[in-house]
């Protein structure tokens, strides 16, 4: 799975195309030849960028900061911390104090 630099690549890759679709159709051949050379290569420094796990990091980290600084939003991967694969998951339950879970947790 790409990330989210793959999200972000792709809707860039969107608008782009959309722009240089609409923009200027009466122009001369070799100019929309240009142009989609201009869009594919774009596309795949994209694809090339969103399949890096050192760009992935770097995103992660960035974003990591900047909730960190401008919400209180608690950030916590409880799959990656406890190397949980295949159908376990981590699930928050909300208890009472009168359950029997309550003084076990």
């Amino acid at each position: 799975m790409p990330g989210i630099i793959g999200i972000i690549a792709v809707l860039i890759v969107l608008g782009l195309s959309l722009i240089l679709s609409f923009g200027n159709a009466g122009e001369d051949e070799s100019t929309r030849l240009l142009r989609l050379g201009w869009l594919v290569a774009g596309a795949a420094i994209l694809w090339i960028l969103a399949r890096s796990d050192t760009v992935e990091r770097a995103m992660s980290r960035i974003i990591e900061k900047a909730l960190n600084r401008w919400t209180d939003l608690e950030i916590r991967d409880y799959t990656e911390l406890l190397k949980l694969t295949g159908e376990y998951t981590v699930r928050e339950i909300k208890l009472d104090s009168t359950d029997w879970l309550a003084d076990n947790a």
